[in-house]
């Protein structure tokens, strides 16, 4: 997979995450905390160590989610809506227009 088809994956990722982006890091960290689905006895299942590295983490998903402009992917129009994908391809609408659509978005 070359960088940009891993750069695209990621986009539509969080695309398809909208809004709730920020709510999924904060699970998969708590998640990260417990062990065995339980809080271990006395605090969190997690040495400093990981809990600097997943902060880390984050800080680093959170910089390239800014740098790449990727911050409100999920409100970004197509170029090309479906009214006017279907009379540039003389077609009627249906369920094959969503990849063309999507196609505008990777565009």
């Amino acid at each position: 997979m070359s960088q940009n088809d891993e750069k695209l994956k990621f986009g539509w990722f969080l695309r398809d995450s909208a809004s709730r982006w920020s709510s999924l890091q904060f699970l998969a960290v708590a998640k990260s905390m417990v062990k065995d689905g339980k809080v271990a006895k006395g605090g969190f299942a997690i040495d400093e160590q990981s809990l600097k590295d997943k902060i880390f983490w984050q800080t680093t998903i959170n910089k390239v989610i800014k740098d790449s402009s990727l911050n409100d992917i999920h409100t970004v129009k197509p170029l090309l809506d479906g009214k006017q994908i279907c009379a540039i391809y003389e077609m009627k609408p249906g369920k094959m227009l969503k990849p063309l659509i999507d196609e505008t978005i990777n565009f």
